[in-house]
């Protein structure tokens, strides 16, 4: 039986996938954060699970729970709002002394959380994406057997990305940067959780880049208009702002201010300009009749009706 090991398992996904984790389905069950997460009854009561409270590159409290047996699903990472230097120090070097952990121990198999941004054609500034590219590149090079996952937006209650489309679709006139042409692709976190532990489960580290995405792509003016609708029961009207007037001035303040007093980062406006969308596999059609549709996430998210 294997061995499972979380990183990241205080944050929004991580939080999910321990919902779904079934501790008969492992010898022992590691959870690393930086803070203690919040555990469901059925870990709690669990004599398999162990916390380690640290950062990612400190693999000296956390190499003795890695052996041949474990399979490690690993989340942790900085999002939103930072500079380069964190980015790259938390998500490209911090997965690199975590590989190096792993391959000492000779892990059964290694799953690395990415992000479909990496896909992005046009990501100037987003060093987010930067840094899980070049943590992708860590990972491939490594030597062990793995799996890379590229989830598209990711929706769910507490989850950042809903607050920010529910702020920006409540008003009754919508100011959405870009044309709104672009498609995305959204996942529901439980459906996300599940087939990351699936893939664990069923040994799926076969060397692979698996973009993963919910059973439906829209435009985001559809998709903000279905917010509005959801939460509102009525029709928005939508005005575009182009890119370029939020862009040009923001980079420019990026090169004269710090990234903690800017209220946002211009590469946070790729979502905008780039296609959000999931590359069809095997295991996503093997997936997707059972996922929720945007319809259910949005049902579920609004707590009210869907109006379609």
């Amino acid at each position: 039986m294997a061995s499972l090991f979380l990183t990241g398992a205080s944050g929004f996904l991580g939080g999910r996938i321990l919902e779904h984790i079934r501790p008969d389905d492992y010898d022992t069950i590691t959870l690393l954060s930086r803070r203690a997460p919040a555990l469901p009854e059925h870990l709690a009561t669990s004599d398999k699970v162990t916390i380690v409270c640290a950062s990612i590159d400190d693999r000296g409290k956390y190499a003795q729970h890695l052996g041949a047996d474990t399979r490690i699903i690993h989340l942790a990472a900085v999002t939103g709002k930072a500079d380069r230097e964190t980015f790259l120090k938390v998500n490209t070097d911090g997965t690199r002394v975590l590989l190096e952990a792993a391959t000492d121990a000779g892990v059964e198999g290694f799953l690395f959380v990415s992000s479909i941004a990496v896909s992005f054609t046009d990501r100037q500034g987003y060093h987010y994406a930067d840094s899980k590219e070049q943590a992708e590149r860590y990972v491939q090079k490594s030597g062990l057997r793995y799996c890379i996952a590229r989830p598209t937006i990711i929706l769910g209650k507490g989850s950042p990305i809903w607050d920010s489309f529910t702020a920006l679709a409540k008003s009754s006139v919508i100011v959405l940067p870009g044309n709104g042409k672009i498609d995305i692709q959204p996942v529901d976190v439980d459906d996300l959780a599940r087939q990351l532990l699936q893939i664990t489960d069923d040994n799926r580290f076969n060397n692979e880049v698996l973009e993963m995405g919910g059973p439906e792509a829209l435009s985001m003016d559809d998709f903000v208009r279905r917010i509005h609708r959801q939460l509102k029961g009525d029709e928005a009207r939508i005005l575009h702002l182009p890119l370029g007037m939020i862009l040009g001035p923001l980079r420019l303040a990026e090169k004269l201010l710090p990234a903690s007093l800017l209220p946002v980062a211009s590469g946070q406006f790729a979502s905008f300009n780039n296609a959000g969308t999931a590359k069809s596999n095997d295991f996503f059609e093997a997936n997707s009749a059972d996922m929720k549709t945007v319809g259910d996430m949005l049902e579920l998210l609004a707590g009210t009706e869907a109006h379609d």
